[in-house]
């Protein structure tokens, strides 16, 4: 368990860490000070596999990846495509190169 008011690891049994419960002892608080002290929080044991997906949410997973990768391909492939195609005809006519801004024939 961990100490309430600054998280150092305690033994099971207490609250607050030695150090705090002698600073607390230097600075009483009042008996009639309302004090809220938090809930813990169940934490999941170490070494705990987290739950695991069925096949079938696995493989809908993998078709969702695979339909974004297919389409980030396609579009590598069309702008791959129009690039050589202008620089094809770039080459071919130097009169659209430099229209294009770079230096004419």
């Amino acid at each position: 368990m961990n100490c309430l008011r600054c998280g150092a690891e305690v033994e099971d049994a207490r609250v607050f860490c030695p150090k705090c419960l002698e600073d607390m002892a230097r600075d009483p608080v009042p008996p009639d000070t309302p004090v809220y002290i938090p809930p813990r929080r169940s934490r999941p044991e170490r070494g705990s596999q987290p739950s695991r997906k069925s096949q079938r949410e696995q493989i809908r997973d993998l078709r969702r990846s695979l339909r974004w990768v297919s389409i980030f391909l396609a579009i590598a492939i069309a702008a791959c495509a129009a690039l050589g195609v202008l620089l094809g005809l770039c080459i071919r006519f130097p009169a659209i190169y430099a229209a294009l801004g770079g230096v004419g024939v």
